[in-house]
């Protein structure tokens, strides 16, 4: 991965990430990028985390199955309906009960209940 920083016309910041086929296969892989943006200027305490996913919907998954976000922060192109927002967290919330061992049967008919909504 390549990361430069210039200025346009109007003097305004432009960040540049280039990555490579190899990164790709990594975020396929589930290995996020992180790009910490005091590398541009240290004023900026803030990163820029890369994750892929082959839809809107499987990305929200793993921001908010992995705890990194709630679903109040995600922001999309086109806003869910509230059917498929009531599915992404159920989804989210699964993702994340799956992992709590003595819960397999709550999950499966959560899964089924999910499953009928679609």
């Amino acid at each position: 991965m390549i990361k430069a920083l210039a200025h346009d016309q109007e003097g305004k910041a432009v960040v540049f990430l280039g990555i490579t086929d190899k990164n790709v296969e990594k975020l396929r892989e589930g290995m996020p990028i992180h790009v910490d943006l005091r590398d541009f200027n240290e004023e900026l305490e803030a990163r820029i985390l890369i994750i892929h996913g082959a839809t809107e919907e499987a990305l929200e998954e793993t921001l908010i199955g992995d705890g990194k976000v709630s679903v109040g922060t995600v922001t999309r192109d086109k806003p869910l309906s509230l059917r498929d927002e009531l599915i992404a967290s159920v989804d989210a919330l699964l993702n994340v009960v799956e992992r709590i061992d003595g819960l397999e049967d709550l999950v499966e008919r959560t899964q089924k209940a999910v499953n009928l909504m679609r």
